[in-house]
């Protein structure tokens, strides 16, 4: 620890996984904006994969804290105005980021998203798994978006494909109901 630092100003890395789609739903947008506004900018840094649009735009637009970013030449091209903010870490592939994503995270807060979104989450939960970190990953499962996911994981459980259940490896799933279960996590 830094001399001038104490515990409870280091700030913690969050990572975010979400949605980097155009055309996101407002609710989608609402949601996430509101979430953000509530987490402590003295506390926490965000680490998200870059990006100004979708869900990952709102990162760049709503949150006041420290922002890390870590993206794709190919996204950064397509992206890019004039008023972009510069990303923090930029790659040719799509593993480099990752790793630079987990790296750089002390846990991680999984919004909605497709399959870039899902193979991040899965990525570090595999991490969790073969010993590799034990990385606190909270899937935010709003209006049930990733009951299916959730159940997938307990049913490869249930039938021995995966060793423990979900809390072992440092997954929770929580809902908008349980939005300060989440936040108390951070």
């Amino acid at each position: 620890m830094y001399p001038h630092m104490n515990e409870s100003t280091i700030l913690k890395h969050v990572g975010i996984f979400c949605s980097g789609k155009p055309d996101i739903k407002q609710e989608y947008i609402d949601i996430m904006s509101s979430i953000l506004r509530k987490i402590d900018t003295s506390r926490i840094a965000i680490v998200y994969g870059g990006g100004s649009v979708g869900l990952m735009g709102v990162i760049r637009e709503v949150y006041t804290g420290k922002i890390v970013s870590s993206n794709m030449k190919a996204f950064v091209s397509q992206e890019t105005t004039p008023t972009s903010a510069a990303d923090d870490y930029v790659f040719d592939t799509i593993t480099q980021r990752q790793s630079k994503l987990i790296e750089l995270s002390d846990m991680f807060l999984v919004f909605p998203g497709g399959f870039g979104t899902v193979y991040e989450c899965l990525e570090v939960i595999t991490k969790n798994q073969i010993g590799e970190h034990s990385k606190k990953i909270i899937i935010f499962n709003y209006k049930g978006l990733y009951n299916h996911l959730r159940d997938q994981i307990e049913h490869l459980h249930q039938e021995g494909f995966i060793k423990h259940p979900l809390d072992y490896y440092n997954i929770i799933f929580v809902n908008e109901n349980e939005i300060d279960i989440l936040l108390s996590h951070v």
